[in-house]
């Protein structure tokens, strides 16, 4: 037995550290992966130890009935997965579909201008707005596209190894106990971005160090690539004034639109109706009344709308049989979740 669901064998025979609770443990997840029971489709072992904290090679050992010492620890971890998933299932708690919004057609004007001029574009936007959703979004569907992460304090050399092996860059080190200097990795990857129409996007790029930036800079006008710089609000004022600490980047921007400090009443219905998409019976009470109540309480923020009131709603209305009204969406958010919603008239 492998990775694979496919030919999956019950044990008939267990050693004698497997006890009662533990063969039985045993015929359950194998009947899950098995399905008809398995919730989730397609499910491997290897996804299922992943996800328990399981190593695969014990995983398999236990299943096959071949592991020597009592499995229970790990059995547990094993079923609790399953539990939840059955419990996320039984919920209704999926993965939001990707919306549309206000902010994802900024991110994407930015690194279609960032792209096609070989120049920096800016998108600033408050914490919660889905810019890091939209960025990830794209960067998964655009075709030579980097994606770094930045965060807190992220140091020169550090960001510099992280880009030579997202783009496998050959770096030609002075020395074979180092991973090479940063004029070694950053001469890398000159040479390996440069004529290549590569995109690079700096998430959270406001985190990062002067020094960070600085290489960001020389490496977009040597290597001739676009870069797209999102952060929060505190991004812009860093840029945009040319004796700031990222200054020397202000006259290479083309493209920087105001501070999104929060999505829209249309994105806010968007997402609502997306995020009861799978329920015919919810949707047909998404009235006019009740997606504006999603809007006044999630209060500009993308995130509160998808990742609290929403699942909100679900679990402290619609799982106890109330329907959906703008009342039970402004309790939700007030009784429940402790957000102050200022309504209006």
């Amino acid at each position: 037995m492998n990775g694979r669901t496919s030919n999956i064998t019950i044990p008939t025979e267990f050693p004698a550290a497997y006890s009662d609770e533990d063969q039985k443990d045993i015929r359950r997840i194998l009947r899950w992966l098995m399905e008809p029971e398995q919730i989730a489709a397609s499910w491997s072992q290897t996804q299922l130890g992943k996800r328990a904290g399981v190593n695969l090679g014990t995983l398999n050992q236990i299943l096959q009935a071949k592991y020597q010492s009592p499995p229970s620890k790990h059995l547990k971890k094993v079923i609790e997965v399953i539990d939840l998933d059955r419990s996320r299932h039984e919920h209704r708690v999926v993965d939001m579909p990707y919306v549309h919004t206000s902010v994802d057609r900024a991110v994407a004007a930015a690194c279609k201008r960032a792209r096609m001029y070989r120049s920096f574009c800016v998108v600033a936007a408050f914490v919660g707005t889905g810019k890091t959703y939209a960025v990830k979004h794209h960067a998964e569907l655009a075709g030579n596209v980097i994606l770094l992460e930045a965060r807190p304090g992220l140091a020169a050399y550090v960001m510099l190894d992280m880009l030579v092996q997202m783009v496998n860059a050959s770096v030609r080190k002075s020395s074979r106990a180092s991973r090479g200097t940063k004029d070694e990795m950053f001469d890398a990857l000159v040479h390996k971005l440069k004529g290549s129409d590569a995109l690079l996007i700096v998430d959270e790029a406001d985190t990062l160090t002067e020094q960070a930036m600085e290489y960001i800079r020389r490496l977009r006008d040597l290597a001739q690539i676009g870069v797209v710089l999102t952060g929060t609000e505190r991004l812009q004022p860093l840029v945009r004034d040319p004796r700031g600490q990222f200054g020397q980047i202000s006259s290479r921007v083309n493209y920087w639109p105001p501070v999104i400090t929060a999505i829209t009443e249309e994105d806010a219905e968007a997402l609502a109706r997306a995020a009861f998409a799978d329920d015919e019976e919810v949707t047909a009470q998404l009235t006019p009344e009740v997606l504006d109540a999603f809007w006044q309480v999630c209060d500009g923020s993308a995130r509160v709308l998808c990742e609290a009131i929403v699942p909100g709603v679900r679990d402290y209305g619609l799982s106890k049989g109330r329907p959906l009204t703008p009342e039970l969406v402004f309790k939700v958010g007030t009784d429940v979740l402790g957000f102050r919603v200022k309504r209006r008239a």
